[in-house]
């Protein structure tokens, strides 16, 4: 059963020092610049999430350059920019939160514009329409959810999507209706949001479980898919179902890939982490898929990764309460 939750069921706090949690999980950085850091910590016998807001991403988790600071009564998995002001947030209470970071700035105090509560179980992932008008959200209770991110009022949702926990979404990067899901059940779904049978499911070509996914930003129908055995492969996912075979595969991690991030301006540059602390860039150039930059400063697995707008920086934080910028890497695919 469907559980909603006014803002007023959730407990959120502001504090005048924002306090950062011992595990990093999340990093979004918008193209101005300004930089959310989200993290949790475990208090007790319960899981607290804090999300920070920064002017520039040389910032992160720098407490006196914090602009705008949350707690939750949840830790945060995932969290996205969806405007220059607000965030979506997603929480492993299976509660969806929508924050204006920027209502409260002189106080540094953000405000819960609406919460809900329609996940059983942890929010895994989320995903945003090109236009930033939809949102998806995955989660342990094996379902999807599509939101309009004004109101935060869900459109569709597919119970269960899968068989098995949701991993990763990734939304198609400019058909607002197509987007796709990967499981712990080793399935990789195509969503059309138009169609009367909006799910199918691409054929089991890959040697290894699909671990997390991304679309790249090229015209074509492109997916990016990391699997348990450290690598990415490339799919056309707009070609007919029985050549849904691997254009390209790349070994890149030595465990699970948990983030793909495709460069802003250059699709055929990717970062990724993953069960380890390692980062790596690549180029999914299919003539040429090649490592171009590989960095272990984490001493624990990195789970965050962001690219700035202009590419000069890509920026990583982990379980080891570190944030590392990575700086010219994308100069060594030129």
């Amino acid at each position: 059963m469907e559980n909603n939750s006014s803002v007023s069921d959730i407990n959120y706090k502001n504090f005048s020092t924002p306090y950062l949690g011992k595990m990093y999980d999340v990093i979004e950085i918008q193209p101005d610049g300004t930089s959310l850091l989200a993290s949790s910590n475990m208090c007790s016998r319960y899981w607290t999430g804090h999300l920070s807001v920064y002017n520039t991403p040389e910032d992160l988790g720098d407490n006196s350059k914090c602009k705008s600071y949350m707690e939750f009564d949840g830790g945060i998995p995932c969290a996205k920019f969806i405007s220059d002001s607000k965030v979506l947030v997603g929480l492993d209470t299976g509660c969806m939160s929508l924050i204006d970071v920027n209502a409260g700035s002189e106080t540094g105090s953000p405000v819960v514009l609406t919460s809900v509560t329609e996940h059983d179980h942890v929010v895994t992932s989320l995903s945003l329409s090109s236009d930033k008008t939809r949102a998806i959200s995955g989660s342990m209770d094996k379902s999807l959810k599509v939101w309009n991110t004004d109101y935060l009022v869900s459109s569709h949702t597919f119970r269960p999507a899968h068989a098995d926990i949701i991993l990763d979404i990734a939304y198609h990067p400019e058909n607002n209706d197509i987007f796709a899901s990967c499981s712990l059940d080793g399935q990789v779904t195509l969503w059309d949001l138009r169609q009367t049978k909006p799910a199918l499911a691409l054929p089991k070509h890959f040697a290894s479980r699909p671990s997390c996914l991304s679309f790249r930003r090229r015209g074509q129908c492109n997916l990016l898919v990391g699997t348990i055995s450290g690598h990415i492969l490339e799919v056309d996912v707009s070609s007919v179902p029985s050549k849904y075979l691997p254009m390209l595969e790349l070994g890149v991690h030595d465990g699970a890939l948990h983030k793909i991030s495709v460069a802003p301006h250059n699709d055929a540059l990717i970062a990724s982490c993953a069960d380890s602390p390692k980062v790596v860039v690549a180029s999914v150039n299919t003539a040429h898929p090649q490592i171009l930059y590989s960095d272990k400063r984490h001493s624990d697995v990195v789970r965050g990764i962001a690219w700035t707008n202009d590419e000069t920086s890509l920026f990583s934080c982990g379980w080891d309460q570190q944030i590392v910028q990575h700086t010219n890497v994308a100069s060594m695919a030129s």
